[in-house]
């Protein structure tokens, strides 16, 4: 069983929406990942869904439909069965677009899991071609795209042909790895100590 994305990382996205006054970030972060104790085991993920106050500067868990996005077991998967479910708090997510499926299990990554998610677990429909989703929600469509590690990349509301929002990962943002920094300081440091080294070698010589 495997995730797209490390325990405290996170993404952040851009959302545009004809009703809001201005861009807004939003950003998804996963705080937890264990395995439940049933038979099959299941993968389980909280996740957060935070946007940012510009009055404040910080991320503040999202509200759709009162309903807190902070924290929420909202993923359970099996990679030996394939099984794969959301927290229904994440289809609200989506409605409202602001996402809902972030994350696809990957190794390989296999898309059509939200297809078989929507079908199986809501009223709604799904079609696959690559890594796309169009999601039919009642009469709008949400469209999904994911990249190869099946992690959302961008998703589209339509309305009557019409986009009204778009969310999408932030220009120059990828997915971030805990302490990645700090292994990209020690890194750095190695290289310098190697070349210190070799050319003491050769200046002995």
């Amino acid at each position: 069983m495997c995730l797209p994305l490390d325990e405290e990382g996170f993404i952040e996205y851009d959302f545009e929406s004809d009703v809001a006054a201005a861009l807004a970030k939003t950003e998804m972060a996963v705080l937890d990942i264990y395995n439940f104790g049933v038979n099959p085991p299941l993968l389980g993920v909280n996740i957060s869904v935070s946007q940012l106050n510009p009055n404040t500067n910080e991320y503040e868990a999202l509200l759709v439909d009162n309903t807190e996005f902070n924290n929420q077991t909202c993923l359970s998967y099996n990679k030996s069965l394939q099984y794969f479910r959301y927290h229904e708090n994440m289809v609200k997510l989506l409605i409202n677009g602001y996402g809902g499926f972030f994350m696809v299990p990957c190794d390989p990554v296999n898309i059509s899991i939200v297809k078989e998610y929507i079908d199986t677990f809501t009223q709604y429909s799904a079609t696959v071609v690559e890594n796309i989703v169009t999601i039919d929600v009642n009469n709008d469509q949400a469209i999904l795209q994911y990249n190869d590690q099946g992690i959302l990349i961008k998703e589209e509301i339509m309305s009557g042909g019409q986009l009204i929002s778009t969310l999408s990962i932030s220009t120059n943002n990828d997915p971030t790895i805990p302490f990645g920094g700090i292994f990209g300081f020690f890194l750095i440091i190695s290289i310098i100590g190697l070349i210190l080294i070799f050319r003491k070698k050769y200046t002995i010589k």
